[in-house]
């Protein structure tokens, strides 16, 4: 018999624990002094036409780009630090008030202006621009001054009929001046050039505090104690806190492009739209309310300036988020439903359940209802009973009790983590396998001979009836009798799975945490959409239309399904705080899509309803801005006035500088602006001249380019937004001078210098025909010594020695001085050896050259760190002192058996030399290596366009082709071949030398 346990309260008792919902929270990104910005008492705000958004504080002006501040003081030409307003004129100056005076930014550095002494401790509290090109601006408490187009300064108080304790000013499009006081609104008359008072509903003298107008042309008067006028074609309207207005003390006013209209005041803000206010303060996401002014950006973000915080972005109205401060009774909501009558009912990690009907919360906790408070799932069945699963025990409620199932009523386990309902049945997933609920019967569905499913986090049942689980091992199909198991990585890995959805034709999309996968005829296909870690932690999906919603611990992604399966094209989009999400990390099937078509979300940080239809567009018009900020010569800041006369007005940049060809190490540094999502923000680069196309997208804000060849060049960058919208093209050309040998006059000299060298030459040779012979063996010695100096520079190749000195460095670095001294002085003979062999100019002993051999393979063998062995083998009888061999002889064979046949294998190689003497006295040297031998090395070169370039087997050959001549000596060259094993694989190199000892010395050079 069905045992349950039914609690005793009925639906009347829920109401000791009603709560009324005080508000949803929106989602504001803070940026304040740890942030970089100088002061946190921010007053004004602007944009300028590069994108850049500007910030007066009480401590500087700021520049932002969406990621960092540049910070202005009086350092850089600021009046005063004390910063209170900002505009920018048509000319895109930006003047910047400030007290006794105001500083003008021309794009190059600030002029600071001074006011008389009469203005001096008054601060300029805002600008206008009028028709004709005047800048005005209004000194609190001494009147009102304008800037004429030729920089002259002249005031208007009390003699042009204006009050004196002035605080706004602003220029309307009917060509109409405006000024706010503290005793009244006047209007300026240009005709009389004076000022006349403006009564409000009669009165005079009400304290004005700002000035603007909307979109319909209505003047907008905000106050400092009566809330805001707005003049409607002839007629004064005022709210205040009795319509709604969050304070009657309102400090500024913006009209938004969308026509709303955003109101200041110590309180928090205000948003008219739609004949209604909405009022934000703490209650609503902020964290200070005392807002000073408020802006909008070309992208329409809304950016609130604080007295005292800093600055906030608005995130939106898209993403609302509920917590414990708006009313639920816990932060954590782990599954939601909905029920007939459309409340809808939130499970919470810690406080059981909480059911919504859009005003009012009912909490239900394990005191007197639930069986625990950790719920893991919900859903609704065919008789609309909601069922909850917790940690201890499966909960019914069927709109006036609730029922408590445990493993004594047949239940599998009492942790429930998942549950689906279908026509008839409830399916039930615990902690050990997957129960069924029918007819008021729990049975247990297990395989008696094959897989079974353990901790069931998710269940989905498709339209051919077949039963999906996502499991802890794997993903199982269930057919009503048996299930088979899937499992999307290796046997011995990790496939546990939290969450199935179906995808938008057929299959199924699985999150595991390890990403997410398309699940389709017995195959999983993995779906990268981002290289983070946390965002293939799959916690949740969720599907709407086309959209696939996907939770991970990076946040929120959307996936476009429909060009995924017709394009092949992964469209993503991340919901961070920038958008609005306040928490990055989100709950286990924490996902529901409500009758109401709105989307919700559990995150660690509360709980989150998306809305569609208030999603921000983005106008494809709109681009994000690039600027080229700098360019460095070898990371170091140029001085270009010695390349260059001529620079960019906007940016101060060279135009076209010329720097010699010793300077060819640019680096070039960019930045892209969108303030919407600026850390989304993608860049591609292309040095035209040298790149042959655009580099793929980064991230990265800097690029360098070294060793460049001489030539001309145009660098071009540009940034792409998260939409895929592309920015213009920032460029920067410049040119690098060729050096003075390839230049035309060089050339032409050169070429006169060549032709009278062969006429030279010619008669040299018409005179050298009458003493061949001599002449001949004089050639000979002389072609000997030219090879003998490039096996010189072949065994001192700027490679070898530029590697040696690196090696010696590196000893240095690690303060191994043992090593390094012997590295040094090892280094310094083999040099020298060097040296003498090729100045010596005749054969030398093999006592000799064995020594410089053997300096170099074990310099060789320090700088690949014990790569290799070696072995030298003289025979006994071989007498090293009185056998001559040519100087340098040998080096170039061991050289090719190291870098050829020994450094490409895996372990360490062997290099064995043996010299022994043959009958006729020659002696014969054999070079062996265990390398890969030398045609797999031909081939591997081939493959990897190998740039090693050894030139000493060739200029070897050639020697020994003139000694030949000279001494009339075969010198033989056996190889290089290749060594096989008994299984025909190549087991090394060999290659032998046999030279004949000379019957006459060897001549002198």
């Amino acid at each position: 018999m069905l045992k349950y346990l039914l609690k005793s309260l009925t639906i009347s008792g829920f109401l000791l624990l009603t709560f009324c919902i005080r508000a949803q929270q929106y989602t504001f990104i803070n940026f304040s002094t740890e942030h970089g910005l100088p002061q946190s008492q921010v007053t004004a705000l602007c944009q300028d036409n590069s994108g850049y958004l500007w910030f007066a504080t009480l401590g500087g002006v700021s520049r932002f780009d969406g990621i960092e501040f540049l910070n202005f003081s009086n350092k850089d030409g600021l009046i005063d630090n004390q910063s209170y307003s900002l505009f920018i004129d048509s000319k895109q100056k930006i003047y910047i008030g400030s007290v006794g005076g105001y500083s003008v930014y021309d794009g190059k550095g600030f002029t600071p202006v001074k006011l008389p002494q009469l203005y001096n401790t008054s601060n300029i509290s805002a600008f206008t621009e009028d028709d004709l090109k005047n800048i005005w601006f209004v000194t609190e408490n001494m009147g009102v001054g304008k800037i004429s187009p030729n920089g002259q300064i002249s005031f208007y108080d009390e003699k042009k009929g204006l009050n004196s304790n002035t605080r706004t000013i602003y220029f309307d499009n009917n060509k109409q001046l405006w000024v706010g006081t503290r005793y009244g609104l006047f209007l300026f008359d240009k005709n009389k050039d004076h000022f006349s008072p403006v009564n409000i509903n009669g009165v005079p003298d009400r304290n004005i505090s700002y000035i603007t107008r909307d979109k319909y042309n209505n003047i907008w008067v905000a106050t400092v104690d009566e809330g805001v006028y707005v003049k409607h074609h002839n007629t004064w309207i005022n709210f205040d806190e009795t319509n709604g207005l969050i304070s009657n003390q309102i400090r500024s006013i913006t009209v938004c492009s969308d026509s709303s209209i955003w109101f200041s005041s110590r309180l928090g803000i205000s948003i008219f739209k739609n004949n209604s206010f909405n009022n934000i303060n703490t209650d609503k996401g902020l964290t200070h309310s005392n807002i000073r002014y408020i802006g909008e950006d070309n992208e329409k973000n809304i950016w609130i300036c604080t007295d005292g915080k800093g600055i906030y972005k608005f995130a939106g109205e898209a993403f609302v988020t509920y917590t414990v401060k708006t009313g639920l009774s816990s932060d954590f909501v782990m599954s939601l439903v909905e029920d007939a009558d459309k409340n809808l009912w939130f499970s919470t990690y810690d406080k059981g359940v909480c059911k919504y009907n859009g005003t009012n919360i009912i909490c239900f906790d394990d005191s007197k209802y639930l069986s625990n408070n950790t719920v893991w799932t919900s859903t609704r069945d065919a008789e609309n009973n909601l069922w909850f699963g917790t940690s201890i025990g499966l909960n019914k409620y069927d709109g006036k009790k609730f029922y408590i199932y445990t493993d004594d009523d047949g239940l599998l386990s009492n942790k429930i983590t998942a549950l689906y309902a279908d026509n008839e049945n409830l399916w039930i997933g615990t902690q050990n396998g997957l129960n069924r609920f029918y007819k008021g019967t729990f049975s247990s569905c297990l395989n008696q001979n094959g897989p079974n499913p353990d901790n069931i986090r998710n269940i989905y049942k498709d339209k051919q009836g077949v039963l999906w689980l996502a499991s802890s091992n794997g993903l199982y199909a269930y057919n009503g009798k048996t299930f088979k198991q899937y499992k999307p990585f290796p046997e011995n890995s990790d496939n546990t799975l939290y969450c199935i959805k179906p995808a938008l034709k057929q299959g199924l999309w699985v999150g595991t945490k390890s990403g997410l996968f398309y699940f389709n005829n017995s195959r999983f296909e993995p779906v990268v959409f981002s290289d983070g870690v946390s965002s293939n932690y799959i916690n949740f999906l969720l599907n709407d239309y086309i959209y696939l919603w996907i939770g991970t611990n990076n946040g929120i992604y959307r996936l476009n399904q429909q060009k995924y399966f017709e394009e092949a094209i992964i469209e993503i989009k991340n919901f961070t705080r920038d958008e609005g999400v306040p928490g990055m990390e989100t709950n286990m099937n924490a996902a529901y899509k409500d009758s109401r078509g709105y989307l919700w979300f559990g995150t660690d940080k509360g709980l989150v309803r998306f809305n569609a239809d208030k999603e921000k567009k983005y106008d494809a018009l709109i681009k994000p801005y690039i600027h080229i900020d700098d360019v460095r010569l070898y990371f170091e800041k140029a001085d270009w006035k010695n390349y260059t006369d001529v620079f960019d007005e906007n940016t101060g940049l060279p135009l076209d500088p010329k720097v010699n060809y010793k300077k060819n190490h640019f680096t070039f540094y960019y930045t892209g602006i969108s303030h919407t999502n600026p850390k989304k923000l993608k860049y591609r680069f292309k040095l035209e001249g040298f790149d042959p196309d655009w580099s793929p997208e980064t991230d990265a804000r800097f690029i360098t380019y070294s060793n460049l060849p001489y030539g001309s060049y145009t660098f071009m960058v540009k940034a792409k937004n998260e939409q895929g919208i592309w920015s213009h093209t920032a460029t920067f050309a410049f040119t690098i001078k060729a050096p003075f040998w390839l230049t035309w006059w060089f050339i032409v000299m050169c070429s006169i210098l060549v032709l009278f060298l062969i006429i030279f030459l010619y008669n040299i040779r018409l005179k050298e025909i009458k003493r061949k012979n001599e002449r001949q063996q004089l050639i000979y010695q002389s072609r000997l010594l030219e090879l003998e100096q490039q096996a010189l520079n072949a065994s001192m190749n700027r490679h070898f020695i530029f590697n040696a000195l690196n090696s010696i460095q590196y000893y240095i670095n690690k303060q191994d001085r043992l090593e390094a001294n012997r590295y040094l002085t090892s280094f310094a003979k083999l040099i020298r050896k060097n040296l003498d062999s090729s100045a010596s100019g005749q054969m030398v002993s093999l006592s000799e050259e064995l020594e410089r051999l053997e300096l170099y393979i074990s310099l060789e063998n320090m700088r690949f760190k014990n790569k290799f062995t070696y072995q030298i083998n003289i025979q006994n009888d071989i007498d090293t002192q009185n056998v001559k061999i040519p100087p340098m002889l040998l080096q170039p064979y061991v050289e090719n058996s190291i870098w050829h046949g020994i450094l490409p294998l895996e372990q360490p190689g062997h290099i064995q030399l043996n010299i022994n003497s043959l009958p006729d006295g020659s002696i014969k040297f054999a070079i062996e290596d265990n390398g890969i031998g030398i045609e797999t090395s031909l081939m591997e070169k081939n493959k990897t366009k190998n740039n090693h370039i050894s030139r000493g087997i060739e200029i070897t050959s050639g020697r020994l082709v003139v000694l030949k001549k000279i001494l009339n000596e075969e010198i033989i060259i056996n190889g290089p071949f290749e060594l096989k094993n008994n299984l025909g694989l190549a087991c090394g190199t060999r290659v032998e030398i046999i030279i004949p000892q000379p019957k006459r010395p060897f001549p002198k050079i």
